[in-house]
């Protein structure tokens, strides 16, 4: 028995020691645990200042997206007023054409009309009176 107790005790110290680790190969593994979890800490601070800056940036989107949609409402509203312009501008070179024709009409008629006054008092201009048209006006001296 004493033998079997002997034989145990030789067992569980190989178990034991063999399962120990030596304290250099401790202390390495404690320094790369700590390593890494400055490591860890330093990715986690990274990753939430990337957070705030994504969040920021979606703030400004939906600001800009605010502001995009009021320029295209203004823009649709500018290009009413455009094609509103466009045809009054050409209501407006019609007008001119007819106001254009009038006009003509009117100084042929108001050249026909001191031609026949000239000729008409030509009878007088025979007499010794000076006739002249000046300034859309007749003048007889």
């Amino acid at each position: 028995m004493k033998s079997k107790l002997t034989t145990s005790f030789i067992i569980i110290l190989v178990v034991a020691f063999s399962s120990c680790v030596s304290s250099k190969k401790f202390k390495a593994a404690t320094a790369e645990a700590e390593n890494l979890q400055s490591q860890l800490s330093a990715c986690n601070n990274t990753v939430s200042s990337a957070n705030t800056k994504i969040a920021d940036l979606n703030k400004q989107v939906t600001g800009l997206s605010g502001q995009v949609s009021d320029l295209n409402n203004q823009n649709a509203a500018l290009a009413v007023d455009a094609a509103r312009y466009k045809v009054i501008k050409a209501e407006g070179k019609l007008n001119e054409a007819e106001l254009n024709a009038a006009l003509a009409a009117q100084g042929t008629s108001m050249t026909e009309i001191q031609d026949k006054l000239v000729a008409g008092l030509s009878g007088l201009v025979d007499a010794g009176i000076d006739v002249t048209y000046k300034n859309g006006l007749l003048y007889l001296s």
